[in-house]
This record gives C-alpha cells, sequence and structure tokens, in this order.
C-alpha cells in the first residue's frame, strides 16, 4: 500500500498547473489552485487524525484512499475549469494528505506498537522506491503516443496507484476486524 500511495502522491501536484494550463487556465490561477490543494492537504492531515478518534484509525484510512481514488480518476479529467479545479484541489489535497496522518497509527495497529520502529524503517524505504519511480512513469504516460497533454493516461495511472492502496486498505482493515462498524 505505501509503495502505490507514495508513487501516486506528488504526481498531481507536479502535473496539474500543466493540465489546467493546457486547458486555458492562466498559470498564475494553476499556481492558486495547487496552494488550494496544499492548504486543504494541510487541513486534510488535521481533520484525518481527528476522525481516528471517532470513526477508527483504519476506517480513516480507507476512506481518505477512497476518496483520493475517486478525485483522481473521476475528477481529474473533467478539472478543465476553474470550479472544478477548486474542487480537484481541495477533494486530493484533503484526503491525499489525510494518508500522511493515520499511515503510521495503521501500521502501529495492525503491527503492534511494539514493532511500530521496525516498520516504520520498511515504511519510509517502500516509500522512497514508490516516490522515486511516480513522477518518471507518470512523465513517460505524458508523453507517450495518444496521450500528449490530454492527461487522461496520466490521471488513470495515478487513479489506479490509489486504487491500489484502496483495496489493500481495506483488505487490511478486514484482516483486523470482520465488522464493518467497529472502530478499528
Amino acid at each position: 500500500m505505501v509503495f502505490f500511495v507514495t508513487a501516486a502522491y506528488i504526481v498531481p501536484y507536479t502535473y496539474l498547473p500543466e493540465f489546467w494550463v493546457t486547458h486555458g487556465i492562466s498559470s498564475q490561477t494553476a499556481s492558486v489552485l495547487i496552494a488550494v490543494a496544499n492548504v486543504a492537504s494541510s487541513v486534510g492531515r488535521i481533520v484525518t487524525g481527528f476522525s481516528a478518534d471517532y470513526i477508527g484509525v483504519l476506517n480513516s484510512l480507507v476512506l481518505s484512499l477512497g476518496i483520493a481514488c475517486v478525485s483522481c480518476l473521476l475528477v481529474w479529467p473533467f478539472a478543465t475549469n476553474i470550479g472544478v479545479g477548486v474542487v480537484m484541489g481541495l477533494f486530493y489535497g484533503f484526503t491525499a494528505g489525510g494518508y500522511w496522518s493515520v499511515a503510521p497509527l495503521a501500521a502501529a495497529k495492525l503491527f503492534g506498537i511494539e514493532k511500530l520502529a521496525s516498520n516504520t524503517g520498511t515504511f519510509y524505504t517502500v516509500s522512497a522506491v514508490g516516490a522515486w519511480l511516480g513522477n518518471p512513469v507518470g512523465n513517460a504516460i505524458l508523453s507517450g503516443p495518444g496521450h500528449g497533454t490530454q492527461f487522461l493516461g496520466m490521471s488513470i495511472y495515478i487513479g489506479v496507484l490509489w486504487l491500489s492502496a484502496f483495496v489493500m486498505a481495506i483488505i487490511n482493515r478486514a484482516s483486523y476486524s470482520k465488522r464493518l462498524i467497529d472502530i478499528v
């Protein structure tokens, strides 16, 4: 799950401004839309952390990953104007940022607090590999034939990475407790 999230996380922040500019939004406005995503990410980290207290760490994780996936697969392709760009920035920033506040808590919940130190080392090692691959693969997809400035291939790539993490989070959640409404 960690690999997929880190491969996907930074790519929209890198390529959404270019996407918006190719759709007629000024570079200044595109910068503001990325700032909106960054502010939403900050707020999302705090709110997701608090929500974990009420609906559970693993439930918060699943929810964040699911909404990030939907924002990339269903909102990004249509974010060709300022209004939908704001929606994309808010949804993606809020939920993608939220992942970072609950991922270590989820690791402690799943593997035990006594194993958190070794799991954190593994977490960051796998994160580094994902982060190294995310943008280059996204750029290769964007540069490939048939994609050009449409960015559809890239949004699908990022959405599938988030979807993979979402499915893994659901599996982790189910392995912890079979009851759907458990606060875990």
